[in-house]
């Protein structure tokens, strides 16, 4: 069986701000130094929808964008 690195791992080390997102239950579930300091001290204790300035439908267009094609390009 596959040993799974914790969540804080896997965004631990990330050079940019970055954030592990369950978007089944809109929660933040890890995030890096740069991301808290970007978003504040609320980066873990709100839904991730709070942290969006968008609605989260642009939000889940932005995530399928990345997932298919690696990228969002406008």
């Amino acid at each position: 069986m596959l040993d799974m690195p914790d969540s804080d791992q896997l965004v631990r080390h990330q050079p940019l701000p970055s954030l592990l997102v369950d978007t089944g239950r809109d929660a933040v579930l890890a995030a890096n130094a740069s991301a808290k300091q970007l978003f504040g001290p609320v980066a873990l204790a709100v839904p991730f929808s709070g942290l969006l300035r968008s609605d989260v439908s642009a939000a889940a267009v932005f995530f399928e964008a990345v997932a298919h094609f690696g990228a969002y390009v406008e």
